[in-house]
């Protein structure tokens, strides 16, 4: 999930900036408790070196679900969110803090390398959002407008669990989400990684990426 680094744009005006800057700083003992770090060093030693390697730059922040919540853009149920501090260029993964101690290590593990596909598609300049939107490949959609064209296309899926549903509307008007998705499924087959995914939804999934990315 790529979610927008609404706080710090340097286009915003100074009163929006320090109300934000407060917010956080409010917020800021609920944020990276000398467990949550400790609990997360410990899945640390679990991942893979590149996947290590991959968040040696970025801050870790973990926080409870609902704050987490209300950072993403797009769609919710964000277990981790992918951003960017707009002034110092830092990158960003935050954490839920309940998923985190639900999870085992290696479904972290593959949670973590979604993050980092969005990493590098923003890296690599396809995926970046301002305060117009989402901007993929050149491709500015405001979002209410990503939003909207997610929920009008969970009507095709009705059949399915709301989940299953979710996750094939966002792939399908989402495509940063695409390849993240279709990418952290094929790490984790590899690992072993359990992705709470079905197999028979995450093959769509993949087969929807290898022919909208071909």
């Amino acid at each position: 999930m790529f979610i927008s680094e609404t706080y710090f744009h340097l286009d915003q005006p100074v009163e929006v900036i320090e109300e934000i800057r407060k917010a956080f700083t409010d917020l800021a003992e609920l944020i990276n408790t000398p467990a949550d770090i400790e609990y997360f060093m410990g899945l640390q030693e679990s991942f893979a070196p590149a996947i290590n390697a991959g968040i040696e730059d970025c801050v870790i922040m973990i926080m409870p679900a609902d704050i987490l919540a209300s950072a993403v853009s797009t769609h919710g149920g964000a277990i981790l969110a992918y951003s960017r501090n707009a002034m110092t260029g830092t990158p960003i993964i935050m954490v839920s803090r309940e998923a985190m101690r639900e999870l085992d290590a290696k479904a972290m593990e593959a949670l973590v390398f979604h993050e980092l596909v969005h990493k590098d598609q923003d890296e690599r300049g396809d995926l970046s959002i301002t305060l117009e939107g989402i901007d993929w490949k050149g491709e500015v959609s405001p979002l209410a407008e990503v939003g909207q064209r997610m929920q009008d296309a969970m009507a095709q899926y009705e059949d399915l669990e709301p989940t299953e549903a979710s996750l094939l509307a966002i792939c399908e008007t989402m495509p940063w989400e695409l390849e993240a998705y279709a990418k952290s499924y094929e790490y984790a087959q590899t690992t072993g990684a359990d992705t709470t995914w079905s197999p028979s939804i995450m093959e769509r999934v993949i087969a929807l990426y290898h022919r909208v990315m071909a």
